[in-house]
């Protein structure tokens, strides 16, 4: 039903496996942002939605950074 695209314009166009430093700096924006999104269409508050990623990434040893979202 809702769909949105978080987009990062990426400093240069090239192959590597660790983002560069444009794209990590601008990874928490990103992250808020589709935590923000997703509030507004559970109309919940931004809290709930970072707990259960939290949980559901714990459960498969992915860790999800919170800055203050």
């Amino acid at each position: 039903e809702n769909r949105a695209l978080i987009g990062i314009q990426p400093e240069t166009m090239d192959w590597g496996t660790e983002p560069s430093a444009a794209v990590l700096n601008a990874l928490d924006t990103a992250v808020n942002e589709a935590v923000s999104l997703i509030a507004h269409w559970r109309k919940v508050n931004t809290d709930q939605v970072t707990s259960t990623l939290k949980h559901n990434c714990n459960k498969t040893d992915v860790s999800l950074s919170n800055s203050g979202a």
